[in-house]
C-alpha cells in the first residue's frame, strides 16, 4: 500500500473517532463506510471535491494542529531550551500556516498588535519567555465549505488561550481561519498534489 494510502486511512480512522460527535453520526456506521480499497484511498487524497466525511477529518486535524502550534509556541519561548531546538520548532510551526506571511493577532494588555507568523516566531526566539500557554476551549464556529477560490474549502475555529499552570488566567478569545487545499507532498520517489489542512489568520 502506498503511503499516500496510509496516511488518508489514518485520517479516515481518526475520524471515525472523534468527528462523529460533532456531525451527530454514528461511529460504527461511519467505519462501515469508511473501508475503501487502496484505489479508493488515492483517488480520495487526489480527487477534485473533497466528501463531508473528509471534511470532518480535516476540521479535526485544524484542531489538533492548533493545539500543536501553541505547544511550539511554548517549547519556542522557552529560554531554558537550546536555541538550536527552538529554532526547529519555529521553523516547523510556520509550516502549519499557509503562508508565512499569515498574520497573527496578539493581544496583551488591551493592546493588539498584527505580527506576519515568521516575525512572531523569530522575535519569539529571539526574545524568549517563560510564559506558558494553553487552549482552554475550542470549538468549530464555521464548518469547512467551499471557498471562492478554487479548489479550496475555508472554515474557522473559535479558541480561548489561558496560562498554563496553577493559574489558568484567560487570556482572551481568538479565531483561526482554515485552509484545506492541495499542496505537493513527498511519498519517497513520488510526488503528487494531495489535500493538506492549514491555519490561516488568527485573529
Amino acid at each position: 500500500m502506498k503511503l499516500s494510502s496510509i496516511l488518508l486511512w489514518t485520517v479516515l480512522l481518526m475520524a471515525s473517532g472523534c468527528a462523529t460527535a460533532y456531525r451527530e453520526g454514528s461511529a460504527d456506521e461511519v467505519l462501515a463506510e469508511a473501508v475503501p480499497t487502496e484505489a479508493e484511498l488515492d483517488d480520495q487524497l487526489t480527487s477534485v471535491q473533497l466528501s463531508e466525511a473528509q471534511l470532518s477529518a480535516f476540521e479535526i486535524r485544524a484542531q489538533q494542529k492548533l493545539r500543536d502550534f501553541v505547544d511550539y509556541l511554548n517549547i519556542i519561548g522557552n529560554p531554558s531550551l537550546d536555541s538550536t531546538f527552538r529554532v526547529e520548532a519555529a521553523r516547523q510551526a510556520e509550516q502549519m500556516f499557509v503562508s508565512p506571511q499569515t498574520v497573527v493577532v496578539l493581544r496583551v494588555d488591551h493592546e493588539s498588535e498584527a505580527l506576519s507568523v515568521r516575525h512572531l516566531l523569530r522575535e519569539l526566539v529571539r526574545t524568549s519567555t517563560a510564559d506558558s500557554l494553553t487552549i482552554a476551549a475550542l470549538t468549530v464556529l464555521q464548518p469547512l465549505a467551499p471557498s471562492s477560490e478554487p479548489n479550496q474549502y475555508q472554515g474557522r475555529l473559535s479558541l480561548r488561550l489561558a496560562e498554563a499552570g496553577g493559574s489558568n488566567t484567560e487570556l482572551g478569545d481568538y479565531q483561526a481561519n482554515v485552509i484545506v487545499k492541495k499542496a505537493e507532498k513527498s511519498f519517497g520517489e513520488e510526488i503528487e498534489a494531495v489535500w493538506d489542512v492549514f491555519l490561516g489568520d488568527l485573529r
